[in-house]
């Protein structure tokens, strides 16, 4: 049952290069940008603001909040405050902050739309409201300096979220290692990048390198740095740094993919019964040993085994830091009768499944008594 389970492959969903660029060009279109001084911007009794040079705007959510955090305005204050030209409505309290930043310079990205809003006049939304010194890096620039890398290296493209916001992807070598060897078992990583950037200062640009392991159901990512390759904010640095940034861990990648490959190698000349009893000796044992635990944890990574393993190691969980904890919104009203009634590993794995973000098991634990 074990090896069974152990010789799963997922299909990976890719996308080829012309086709995820095409979706990236298509989500920008309508783009447009404005650098404006504080003294040159109007908002309009009905919360839209006039851009000079380039005509009336609405907001949304996340520009609307970064337009308060800009200008030192309570985001929910702000929010609440009544429409009109009344002396505590949003056009007073944004009239009086914004004398505050007369001689400062904004910069605003905003999206053209097809029609006119017959009710406000907007030809479109603000889609960032960004300091003066915000440094542009696109998606599309971000993606096609990379072509040369991509053809050369036959790298996959997995298309990950693309949203208003922030733009996740990964670039995977085709032949991925089987570390399964003398374990009989077939159990695939893939060696890559994964790339984050967002386009109105919701992020940072970031690069990990990383593994993508086919058998774990919850598509594993490790990551095999423990810091980003890249991080860099969107702010105070040139365009050309941007792209030297972006080049140089495409460069680093390259370099240590035979290094990663050898390691992963030396992984499948190991012959082990059961993970779980490797792992086990080293929590009862209370001691940190880096390579029993990588070995130990190659298969062990679905909810159930997990808590068993700390059960038998005589530990309980005292708090979830990470994968599978629980988000009570996610959990509709509709479901929370059935829902408090699961065991706890399946509630742990419900959680799993429909949190937003991905990442790996992180637990405080504690002895348990007696």
């Amino acid at each position: 049952e074990q090896r069974v389970a152990a010789s799963r492959t997922l299909p990976i969903k890719t996308v080829s290069y012309p086709e995820f660029m095409g979706k990236l060009h298509a989500a920008q279109r309508g783009n447009r940008d404005s650098l404006v001084k504080g003294r040159d911007l109007r908002m309009n009794g009905n919360s839209t603001i006039t851009i000079p040079g380039a005509g009336v705007f609405s907001w949304n959510d996340f520009s609307f909040s970064q337009l308060a955090g800009r200008l030192k305005i309570p985001t929910d204050f702000l929010r609440k405050s009544p429409l009109g030209d009344g002396p505590a409505s949003k056009k007073a309290l944004f009239d009086y902050w914004i004398e505050q930043h007369q001689d400062k310079e904004f910069f605003l990205r905003t999206k053209h739309v097809d029609q006119r809003d017959p009710e406000t006049g907007a030809i479109g939304f603000v889609r960032a409201f960004l300091g003066g010194r915000y440094g542009v890096f696109d998606n599309t620039e971000l993606v096609g300096m990379m072509e040369h890398a991509i053809q050369r290296d036959r790298l996959v493209i997995q298309a990950g979220a693309l949203t208003d916001k922030q733009l996740h992807f990964r670039l995977l070598y085709p032949d991925g290692i089987d570390v399964g060897g003398k374990n009989e078992a077939t159990d695939i990583h893939q060696i890559g990048l994964h790339i984050r950037n967002s386009e109105v200062g919701f992020e940072n640009f970031i690069v990990d390198f990383m593994l993508f392991r086919q058998v774990c159901s919850n598509g594993l990512i490790a990551l095999l740095d423990k810091e980003h390759l890249v991080e860099q904010r969107h702010q105070n640095i040139e365009h050309h740094q941007m792209r030297m940034l972006a080049q140089a861990s495409l460069d680093i990648v390259q370099d240590r993919y035979e290094e990663v490959t050898t390691r992963l190698g030396r992984v499948s000349e190991v012959k082990y019964e059961h993970p779980m009893r490797e792992l086990h000796r080293v929590l009862k044992a209370h001691k940190i040993a880096t390579e029993e635990i990588i070995l130990a944890c190659e298969r062990a990574y679905e909810v159930p085994e997990i808590l068993e393993l700390i059960g038998n190691a005589g530990f309980e969980i005292v708090r979830n830091l990470g994968q599978g904890r629980e988000f009570p919104a996610l959990v509709p009203p509709e479901w929370r009768p059935d829902y408090d009634a699961l065991p706890e590993s399946a509630k742990m794995r419900l959680s799993e499944l429909l949190a937003f973000r991905g990442g790996s098991f992180r637990f405080v634990l504690q002895e348990r008594a007696g």
